[in-house]
Order: structure tokens, then C-alpha cells, then sequence
């Protein structure tokens, strides 16, 4: 008689079975896992926006007004030029959030930041920031460079950085000013219904590629109001602009559009492309749009140091009007 010893073993169609359930498996749980990984990162960015929220109101108790902020720009002033610095509200708030690297930023440095191209700098320790990254100003759903910025600050619902009259169509009344600093006097809205700060994704310095949600292309006619700035980037949206700038979110160290300011022309995340009126210091004139990569929306912080999350789907008033401070809305 045969003594064989037989082995339990899978058969094919067995292993295909187990092979088809792992993959369904498989196929379940990534998307569920790449989404916790999506909310904790937003989560996360909001976290850091919370920090500069608080940092901004430890500003504003220590000095009685929130930071002050310019783009490089000349004026007359009693007949002799003045000279604007470049400087962002981060380089400020570093005070409470970073004592070490505040101390080496020259705030009063006559700095380049020209749109279409890389910041510089005249003075040395100024230079050596341009290149330093501060995780606090870095959402971790974005791949920044290195020493770019995710938040800006909120200069209101128009197209431009000047006050004017009336003041919406320059820009003078958001949560920030160019060239003045704000107290909580001029916040007739209510620090709580004024966003300060949102998200925009950085560019990524690459000027032969331009990418329409992380860049903005340049309209040289350019153009006099939210309305018609809103109509011309539209209509002129394309992929291969005659130029563009990749250079946005480069640094949080300067003030202007180009690196640390937004407006509330259009909606988070808008379809409708970034795009500015020509070479600017600072940045020109244009569309500055609250962008993120997180699904639906974008972080805000509000005036009053509380955060919220912002629906791409906002009413485009409502959204408007939480950009002013002293709009009686």
C-alpha cells in the first residue's frame, strides 16, 4: 500500500479569491486613509494659523495696534520722495513666535521684490531670511520652497493697495492697511466678522511652467475695478500666458501681493486665475485669490484670534463683506 503524505495546500481559484479580497480591500481603505491624512494635515494648517492669529493680538496688546505692513513704493510727501520699506506683518509677529530670527530681520531695508522673479535683498541678514523656512508660516498640505509662505494677510475686497475715494476702490479698508497700522478702533464690523489672514499655495519659481491655480499671469492694458478684473482674468484665462509670475508665497519676509497679502475679489479657490496688471513692486494691481489644497475650502483666521474653515461655495457678498472692517455689513 501507498504511504504517501499529502500537504494542505491553496488552490489557484482559492488564491485568486484571497488576492481578490485583499485588493478590494486594498482599494477601500487608501482613499479612507489618504482622507484622514488630508483632515489631519488641515487640521493642522489651521493650527498654524491660529498661532499667527494669537501672535497678531499679542502684537496688538503690546504695541495697541495690530502690525503695521507696506509694499516698496516711492511717494511725495511735503514735496520730498519717500521711500516705503517691504515689509510683511509675519517679519513682526516673529516678536513672540520666533524672538531669535526676529532679531536679525532689518526691517527698514529698501528691499526688491519685483513681480516675476525672485525677492532680494540689500542687506545681508536680510538675505540669509529669504532662504530660511519658519514651519509656523508653512501649511503642511502645501510643498513650498524653501522660506515661502502660505498665509496672508487680508487687504480687502479690491483690486488695488492704495486708499482712495471712494476707499473700496483702492483698498483702504481691510484688515490691513498699506503703509498704515490699524487699531481695533477702526474695526467698526466687529473683530470677529473681519477675516485677517487665509491661505494661498506657493509658485513654484519655475518660469517656464506656469500652473494657473499656483501662479498669476500678467495683463499688461490692465484694468480699474474688482468687476472688470474679474471679467478680464477670465476672459483672458490660458495655459500658455505671455508671461506670468511663479514667484507668489516665495518669502514671508517682504510686504506686497506678491508674497504675503490677498484680496476678496473672488472666492476661495476660484476657477477664475490670479492674474495682475504688469511688473510691480510688491506686486501689481489684480486678482490675489484665497487658495489651498485642502478639499471644499480654505483656514481663515479672523480678527478676534478664532479660526474657521471657509467653503469654496460662499456667497461672494457674504465672502466680500468679511473682508472689510468698517463697512456697516
Amino acid at each position: 500500500m501507498c504511504r504517501c503524505k499529502f500537504r494542505n495546500a491553496f488552490s489557484i481559484i482559492e488564491l485568486l479569491v484571497v488576492i481578490g479580497v485583499a485588493a478590494i480591500a486594498l482599494a477601500v481603505a487608501l482613499p479612507a486613509a489618504q482622507h484622514t491624512r488630508a483632515k489631519a494635515r488641515r487640521i493642522q494648517c489651521a493650527l498654524r494659523l491660529s498661532e499667527l492669529s494669537i501672535a497678531t493680538n499679542i502684537h496688538l496688546s503690546t504695541y495697541n495696534t495690530f502690525p503695521y505692513t507696506s509694499k516698496n513704493f516711492g511717494v511725495f510727501v511735503n514735496g520730498s520722495a519717500k521711500r516705503f520699506p517691504a515689509i510683511s506683518p509675519h517679519s513682526q509677529l516673529l516678536a513672540s513666535l520666533d524672538q531669535a530670527a526676529f532679531e536679525k530681520v532689518a526691517i527698514f531695508d529698501p528691499s526688491l521684490s519685483w513681480t516675476d522673479r525672485q525677492p532680494i535683498s540689500t542687506v545681508e541678514s536680510n538675505r540669509i531670511l529669504i532662504k530660511t523656512s519658519m514651519p509656523m508660516f508653512l501649511c503642511p498640505s502645501d510643498s513650498g520652497p524653501v522660506g515661502g509662505n502660505n498665509y496672508r494677510a487680508n487687504l480687502g475686497p479690491d483690486i488695488g493697495v492704495f486708499r482712495g475715494s471712494p476707499p473700496t476702490t483702492h483698498n483702504g479698508i481691510g484688515a490691513f492697511e498699506n503703509g498704515r497700522a490699524l487699531s481695533p478702533s477702526s474695526f467698526s464690523d466687529g473683530l470677529s466678522n473681519t477675516i485677517m489672514y487665509s491661505e494661498k499655495v506657493i509658485g513654484d519659481r519655475n518660469r517656464t511652467v506656469y500652473q494657473a491655480f499656483r501662479d498669476n499671469f500678467v495683463f499688461s492694458p490692465g484694468f480699474t475695478n474688482r468687476d472688470e478684473a474679474a471679467r478680464t482674468c477670465r476672459q483672458f484665462a490660458t495655459s500658455t500666458p505671455l508671461s506670468h509670475d511663479s514667484f507668489g508665497g516665495t518669502t514671508w519676509l517682504f510686504g506686497g501681493y506678491n508674497h504675503t497679502w490677498y484680496n476678496h475679489v473672488a472666492t476661495p479657490n476660484s476657477f477664475i486665475p490670479d492674474c495682475c496688471t504688469g511688473l510691480s513692486f510688491g506686486g501689481g494691481d489684480g486678482l490675489y485669490t484665497a487658495r489651498s489644497l485642502h478639499h471644499g475650502g480654505v483656514n481663515v483666521g479672523m480678527a478676534d484670534g478664532s479660526t474657521n474653515f471657509i467653503s469654496n461655495s460662499i456667497d461672494a457678498l457674504v465672502w466680500l463683506q468679511q473682508s472689510t472692517r468698517s463697512s456697516g455689513d
